[in-house]
């Protein structure tokens, strides 16, 4: 049996992101042909759109210092919008800041799985890397998206 009659076999709800037949398109990456170039397209727009629009005075402001890791899980519905973008870190502010850039991406070509748009889960991980004395202004995240997640 073929990977792709396996594949049509499991329930839409629970096909992973890395085995999706056609990733959602970031603007920018149309003419790329692979699920793996889009992939890797995304990820690099996404994280230079991040790093490009995230307040990083925020970390002096809120005396973090060290390494502070923000979880953020978005959903791209059926239209290529983002949505229900939902966020965890160590201050509440940084929660906030992370919900306001990722629901400021822009409009993406969406997902298909069996020729059809479907909505997929997108997990983002936000690091950042302050030192005790940190001026606002001197530092800039280090984002890093990871291309895993489930459609449904």
């Amino acid at each position: 049996m073929t990977l792709l009659k396996l594949l049509q076999m499991i329930p839409l709800h629970l096909v992973p992101f890395t085995l999706i037949e056609d990733v959602p398109i970031f603007p920018g990456c149309e003419g790329l042909s692979s699920n793996e170039e889009r992939r890797n397209c995304m990820s690099e727009k996404i994280t230079r759109f991040v790093n490009k629009n995230f307040d990083t005075d925020l970390g002096p402001k809120l005396n973090l210092k060290g390494i502070n890791r923000v979880n953020v899980i978005f959903k791209i519905d059926k239209q290529g919008n983002i949505i229900d973008v939902q966020s965890r870190a160590p201050h509440p502010k940084l929660e906030e800041e992370a919900e306001r850039v990722i629901n400021a991406l822009p409009q993406m070509q969406p997902g298909k799985q069996r020729g059809k748009p479907y909505r997929f889960l997108m997990p983002f991980l936000l690091f950042f890397r302050y030192r005790i004395n940190a001026k606002p202004g001197k530092k800039k995240p280090v984002g890093a998206f990871l291309p895993a997640g489930f459609c449904f």
